[in-house]
């Protein structure tokens, strides 16, 4: 069975689980998340996305060592990319 349709793929990419948890958490409003789905951003402060941004770039930028142009096909129709913290994933 394939998990992605013809022309596509899957690409699941992470670093090593080496970051303290500690370090995310302390970014959120209140110092933790309430979990609750339907409230938005899940009270996550600015710090919290700027350093989500910050991981996020360091992974794109790693990925494009091996698929130079893999933001391009990212954005292409159908594509589906999804990011997660430690505490999200």
């Amino acid at each position: 069975p394939q998990l992605a349709p013809d022309g596509y793929h899957v690409i699941h990419a992470y670093t090593a689980a080496s970051e303290n948890f500690k370090d995310w958490e302390n970014k959120l409003d209140g110092g933790r998340d309430n979990g609750k789905a339907e409230e938005k951003d899940y009270r996550r402060t600015k710090a919290y996305k700027d350093l989500k941004e910050e991981k996020t770039e360091a992974l794109w930028l790693a990925l494009e060592r091996i698929i130079p142009d893999i933001r391009e096909r990212a954005k292409q129709k159908g594509s589906i990319v999804e990011v997660g913290t430690p505490l999200t994933h």
